[in-house]
């Protein structure tokens, strides 16, 4: 049946008021073809006559196919919006993503990557409003104080050049990168 292809007039609609799509002329009348095809498709089941199988009520079920299709239509363009976040939220992660390495190496991103699931956590508590074993918080305390011995930077002031070169420390996180030696 050509009655599901309803969502796609209900997308255009929605998008153009809640995303503000523009649509050129020649999609706006392909659309309108479809429109009048799910109409001729409504009318011929209401007005057949030769049917084997008629049901009680065929322009009631006819709407009903109609409400899923809108209904399903709506579904699709709220979709959208949360994958505009997800596509910012992955254009800001990944564009600070060299600077990051530039900085402290690919090491402590990937350290730090480990605090990602305490989100997880919070979002379960205050979104959820449910509760959490303590050892997620033993876990993010052990991982913060994780990173923050990793990226503890000790000054040359402190250290003798000898030990500084037997040693191989690579400075934490201001700018020497992981895996560089200072000399």
């Amino acid at each position: 049946m050509l009655l599901d292809c309803w969502a796609i007039p209900c997308v255009l609609f929605l998008t153009w008021i809640f995303l503000k799509t523009k649509y050129g002329l020649r999609k706006l009348f392909g659309v309108g073809i479809c429109v009048a095809g799910v109409v001729l498709v409504v009318f011929s089941d209401v007005h057949a006559s030769e049917r084997k199988s008629k049901g009680p009520s065929p322009l009631k079920g006819d709407m009903l196919v109609i409400a899923g299709a809108s209904l399903y239509a709506v579904s699709n363009v709220t979709e959208v919006l949360p994958f505009i976040g997800f596509a910012l939220a992955m254009f800001l992660f990944y564009s600070t993503v060299p600077i990051i390495l530039k900085i402290c190496g690919a090491t402590m991103l990937n350290l730090s990557l480990l605090t990602s699931d305490m989100w997880a956590v919070l979002i379960r508590i205050f979104a959820y409003h449910e509760k959490v074993d303590w050892m997620y918080f033993v876990a993010f305390a052990g991982t913060a104080i994780g990173l923050i011995i990793y990226s503890y930077n000790v000054t040359s002031s402190q250290l003798t050049t000898e030990n500084h070169s037997k040693q191989g420390l690579q400075g934490g996180c201001r700018g020497h990168g992981a895996g560089h030696r200072r000399n």
